[in-house]
């Protein structure tokens, strides 16, 4: 019999309750009864995938309020579930058995044992069961609906347009007995229905009608549960977005280190009295202050388009929330109230990786952006008394001068030149000239080598740099300035206006640029640029011209610079065959009387045909162990200044390895390289010769290398003792 209430009246609530080996509803309801503090976390429901919006509710844990599920949390009894518009939840229960909601869905978990049972409460949306494991004896698993009571004795099932007045169910696998229930929830047996495989019941209005074989809406529903490109659709849109948002993260951070170089720059400047290079500095704030305005605008458009990852709605105004000026009574801060409404859509994010990802990037922009926001408002307020004595050349100079990447060096270094002239915009106008007007006549003028000239080593021996010098008393000495493409600068100090350069001093092995050649399967390229600095006499400028500029005396850096020019060395790889010969050093053919070997070493050097720019090598000799001994080798020749090791594995192969000294050029040559020593120890003939040779130049390029001549060495008896001569020589 069933425990409860009799039944009074019937509504339309479906109860389904999963009834195994014949388990009494008595014992069902009895469980019914658990509290829902009963459920251990152990053998929680884990929230497996998430699509969309999918919100959990308990009533302490969230102070029943619904909160934004996390993916791969557990929840258990006494928790709720809700799901979005085109949202859709996989949950998985102890013994992995499975649920899925689909969107606009309600569940209340009521019962979890960690056998398997559970109670559930769907209370409206769609809701699709699978035990894919059965459960132990005595274990249920039920679920019920606002319209009947159900009793399962199958597997797989699905119930959708859930809510107060009626049920579409589905059965797939195995047997699902269902019944109504009165408003007190009780069932009543009388009103069984079967579900089976491929048939469908409608519970409507406290009837069950069917069952009927299932329609074209059965597979339909099932196809829709079961697909899981929603879930990943949804996890990529994310990682997507973290990705969107990482360039905007890097603007960000870049705008805030070069405000806060500005502003160490402008400090500097000021105590110094550096008028004319505040005044530029200014003008590169101004353009700093539009890249901020155009980063907030960039954001705001990208969150719009964002909006349908999220999958939930952005707040409104916000695309017209972006950065913009503010006056002396707006706070910039009011301008980043859209980023904390944006954090607030984190919660909608189920990755919590995701939305620690996401949420670390948009608060760095909020904070890096906040920050660059506080640097301007400071640097106004310092700067006003200056910019309003010097607004007429402000105008000038915005829109003229271009933004710079750093232009703290760049005035440090003086690398604004409007008018591409060759002469920097801070010393035109420190000298009375329009820096927006070539100056370039009577200044220096570079003359040989021409741009983008090219050169060949080793044909071009030398470089000539010519210039003409400016026509003034306040130069006090010129200094060439070679830089390479890797930024490598070497300079000669006080040079005449023809002065010429060795090429090898710039190009060979050891010189000053040999690090920053570039090599490939042509040949070797060195690119440089040079420039002539004027070193002026500032005691005889400030007498002069600067005392017309009084403001802007202190501004001037010293130098003059001309333009620059670019400079290629180039030289192609040379093809080299190398032979290494093998030549003995007096006689090579022993004899034993018995007690002594004449000679008692054998001396063998080492030859090398011609060679160019050898840095490194590695050479095997071969020879007969029972027949010679290895005592010692020496570099000679061309190896005597270079690092040469000796190795002998005892096994007849001695190598000889080594390099030149760093900074020391290549060998190049032909000759003698080095002496092998060996002892004779028994009776007989060997060859020692070249087995292989491996060599490269100063660029790690190989040289071919070829054995050449070898050496026979025999050992005769001259007395007729054959044996035993290794044992009685010894040493």
């Amino acid at each position: 019999m069933f425990l409860g209430s009799p039944v009074l009246e019937r509504t339309m609530k479906l109860n389904i309750n999963f009834r195994l080996n014949g388990i009494l509803l008595a014992a069902l309801m009895l469980l019914l009864a658990v509290p829902a503090h009963a459920q251990d976390d152990a053998f929680g429901i884990v929230v497996e995938r998430i699509a969309g919006s999918v919100e959990v509710r308990h009533t302490e844990l969230t102070e029943n309020q619904w909160r934004q599920a996390e993916k791969g949390e557990n929840i258990g009894a006494g928790w709720s579930l809700r799901t979005g518009e085109e949202s859709k939840v996989q949950l998985r229960f102890p013994e992995d058995n499975v649920v899925i909601l689909r969107q606009n869905s309600e569940l209340v978990v009521d019962r979890l044992s960690a056998d398997g049972g559970a109670s559930l409460e769907a209370l409206s949306g769609g809701i699709l069961v699978n035990i894919e494991n059965a459960l132990s004896p005595g274990s249920q698993f039920e679920v019920k609906t606002p319209t009947a009571l159900a009793v399962v004795r199958g597997t797989k099932w699905g119930m959708d347009e859930i809510d107060e007045f009626d049920c579409l169910c589905y059965g797939y696998d195995g047997t699902v007995a269902l019944f109504t229930v009165d408003t007190f929830g009780d069932p009543d047996p009388a009103s069984q229905v079967d579900l089976t495989i491929d048939t469908e019941v409608v519970a409507a209005y406290g009837n069950l009608q069917g069952p009927d074989p299932a329609g074209s809406a059965a597979l339909l529903f099932l196809q829709e549960m079961e697909d899981e490109s929603a879930f990943d659709a949804y996890e990529q849109a994310l990682q997507d977005l973290a990705s969107d948002l990482r360039p905007f993260a890097q603007r960000a951070d870049d705008l805030l280190d070069k405000l806060s170089d500005y502003e160490k720059e402008w400090n500097r400047y000021e105590r110094n009295d550096q008028r004319f290079q505040m005044l530029y500095l200014y003008v590169q704030v101004l353009y700093a202050w539009d890249s901020l305005d155009e980063l907030g605008s960039d954001y705001a458009s990208f969150l719009e388009d964002a909006e349908p990852r999220l999958i939930v709605p952005v707040p409104d105004g916000l695309a017209n929330s972006a950065f913009t000026g503010f006056s002396d009574s707006q706070d910039p801060g009011d301008n980043f109230d859209y980023y904390d409404d944006q954090l607030g859509l984190l919660r909608r994010i189920t990755s919590e990786e995701l939305r620690q990802g996401i949420g670390g990037v948009l608060r760095m922009i909020a904070s890096d952006n906040r920050d660059a926001y506080e640097i301007l408002r400071n640097f106004m307020d310092d700067a006003e008394p200056f910019i309003d004595t010097n607004q007429d050349l402000i105008d000038q100079l915005q829109g003229l001068i271009e933004p710079s990447g750093n232009p703290a060096l760049s005035l440090r270094w003086k690398l604004f030149d409007t008018d591409n002239d060759g002469i920097s915009d801070v010393d035109e106008t420190m000298l009375g000239l329009d820096p927006f007007d070539n100056n370039s006549d009577g200044f220096i003028t570079l003359l040989n080598p021409d741009d983008g000239e090219e050169l060949a080593y080793p044909d071009d021996s030398e470089v000539e740099f010519s210039f003409e010098e400016l026509d003034t008393d306040f130069i006090e000495q010129y200094d060439l300035v070679l830089t390479s493409s890797r930024g490598r600068q070497w300079v000669a100090r006080d040079v005449d206006n023809d002065t010429t350069v060795e090429t090898e001093f710039l190009f060979g092995n050891g010189g000053i640029f040999a690090d920053d050649i570039v090599a490939d399967s042509s040949g070797r390229t060195l690119e440089l640029s040079w420039q002539i600095v004027a070193k002026v006499d500032e005691d005889e400028l400030f007498a002069g011209i600067a005392a017309a500029n009084p403001d802007f005396a202190s501004a001037f850096g010293g130098t003059i610079a001309s333009e620059q020019r670019e400079l290629t060395i180039t030289a192609p790889f040379i093809d080299q065959e190398v032979i290494i010969d093998l030549e003995g050093i007096g006689r090579t053919d022993v004899t034993w009387d018995g007690q002594l070997f004449s000679p008692d070493t054998v001396r063998i050097r080492g030859l090398i045909s011609d060679v160019s720019d050898l840095r490194r090598w590695s050479i095997t000799v071969l020879f007969d162990p029972s027949v010679l001994e290895f005592d010692r080798g020496r570099r000679s020749g061309l190896f005597s200044g270079s690092t040469v090791f000796f190795s002998n594995n005892s096994s007849g192969v001695v190598t000889i390895s080594g390099q030149v000294p760093a900074g020391d050029p290549g060998i190049s040559g032909n000759g003698e390289i080095f002496v092998l020593e060996f002892r004779p120890s028994e009776l007989g003939f060997t060859t020692v010769e070249v087995d292989e040779a491996e060599l490269e130049d100063s660029f790690d390029n190989p040289i071919d290398a070829e054995p050449g001549d070898d050496v026979d060495v025999s050992v005769d008896s001259v007395t007729g003792a054959v044996a035993g001569a290794k044992d009685r020589f010894r040493r």
